[in-house]
């Protein structure tokens, strides 16, 4: 089963081109085991686990991206540590991220 949503795999794609292997990037998806998914409003975390995620703790930000759905922007970054990755996914502006989020036609552009 996905763990990720069509737009956090692009985000997971964009973020950590060049230090996570491609063939990793593509497994993780199938492969990784949700670990947790905390929603507070204004972010969310999104945790998998997978084996060959690297031990050592790394996070990426850039390139800066956005997130846009329903006039609602959102930036990402992602922690690495322990075998586990995160997305953060975190408001831009006024609007809280709605618990919802990760279901709407989120556009990603950096």
């Amino acid at each position: 089963m996905a763990v990720f949503s069509n737009f956090e795999k692009q985000v997971v794609d964009l973020l950590t081109e060049g230090s996570l292997s491609r063939g990793l990037r593509s497994r993780l998806n199938d492969e990784a085991t949700r670990v947790d998914l905390r929603v507070s409003g204004t972010d969310y975390f999104l945790t998998v686990r997978h084996d060959d995620l690297p031990v050592e703790r790394a996070v990426f930000d850039q390139p800066l991206l956005v997130g846009e759905a329903d006039e609602i922007l959102t930036g990402f970054i992602i922690f690495v540590e322990n075998h586990e990755l995160t997305i953060e996914c975190h408001s831009w502006g006024g609007c809280d991220v709605p618990k919802g989020y990760r279901d709407l036609d989120v556009q990603i552009t950096s």
